[in-house]
Order: structure tokens, then sequence, then C-alpha cells
């Protein structure tokens, strides 16, 4: 009834690694919705979507199993064009990155955590420009992360990885590439 363009879920569709088959029909039920509303969605993993184990499929990943119509589910850093009725809207997808996923046993062995960061931090701008390469400047363009930000407060839910994980400078989601910015993770709305 809002006539709403496209949904861009940030990520952490539930509580735990693990979500309770109730809860996951439930969510399925509201994407389910939108779907058959012909709204295009953008699913992005969080960190409360992936696995322990690498090797185990993310909370997300059985909406792209069963390629459900207008719904994209963002597992990896990519650009998407989702179409809208108002044309397409391009979005940077930046799911849930860790530091083993960035960087090799070799580039942190014998570093300190302060070089990890900074090292992890330096292929994230590097990847984040490659993907602003990829935009066409023609359409609007949406970054939709799911990460830390410099000078966020956290909601009720404060992170049990605080310490471990890459906080992003604000410059590097502020770039004037984006016309808007969605970020996950914090679960408290706030202006930066």
């Amino acid at each position: 009834s809002e006539h709403v363009d496209v949904v861009l879920f940030a990520g952490d569709a539930y509580r735990t690694r693990r979500p309770n088959p109730t809860y996951q029909r439930e969510f399925a039920r509201r994407i389910g919705r939108l779907s058959s509303e012909g709204i295009p969605v953008l699913l992005l993993v969080g960190n409360h979507d992936k696995p322990n184990v690498p090797e185990r499929e993310n909370t997300l990943g059985i909406f792209a199993t069963l390629d459900i119509e207008n719904v994209s589910v963002a597992a990896v850093p990519s650009v998407l064009t989702l179409p809208t009725a108002g044309g397409g809207v391009q979005v940077v997808a930046l799911p849930w990155i860790t530091r083993s996923e960035l960087l090799t046993k070799e580039e942190y062995k014998n570093k300190s955590i302060e070089e990890i960061d900074t090292i992890a931090l330096e292929k994230v701008e590097r990847l984040l420009a490659n993907l602003v390469r990829q935009l066409n400047h023609s359409m609007p363009a949406v970054l939709v992360a799911h990460a830390t930000v410099h000078g966020a407060s956290y909601g009720s839910e404060r992170s049990v990885m605080l310490g471990q994980e890459m906080v992003l400078p604000l410059s590097l989601v502020a770039n004037p590439a984006f016309d808007y910015v969605a970020l996950g993770h914090i679960h408290r709305h706030q202006v930066l």
C-alpha cells in the first residue's frame, strides 16, 4: 500500500546462527509476501547469518537456492542492479567480512592486532573502490553494508565480537558515489 520501490535488508535476519525453524518460517513468509507483490528485495548476509564453519551455508542461502522471484541474496561483496518501477537501482553490497576472509595466514603471521587491522582495512578500501568503479553513474547507487563504522554507538544488542571486528572509517561509507547508505550490524538508528 506504500508503493515501495525496493527493500534493502542489511543483515542479521535472526538472533543466532542457528535460528529456530519457526523464526525461519515467519521471516520467509514476509519475504514471500514482498516477492509476490513484485517488490525487489536484497538480503545482505550479516554476522548472525554466517555459520561458524566456512563450509556451511549461511541462514539466507535458502532464498538464493530456491531462486525466489524478486529476491537477491548478497553473501559476497558485489554490485547488483535491482529493477524497480521507477528504473534500476545499483546496490553495492558489503556483507559481514571477517579478517580471516581477507587475509592469508602469511599476511597476518607475526603481526600485531593493529598491523592486521591496518592490512585488512586497506583490503576493504580497495575492494570497495573496485566496486564503486563498476557503477553506472547514470543510475542511483546505494551502499548496503553490514559493518561497524567509526563513531557509531551500539544499540541494545551489544556486539559479542567487540574488539575483534573491523571498524570502517566514516569517510569510506560517506563516498559521494552513493546516493544512499544503509548499514546493518549496529542495531540502532543514528546519523553520523
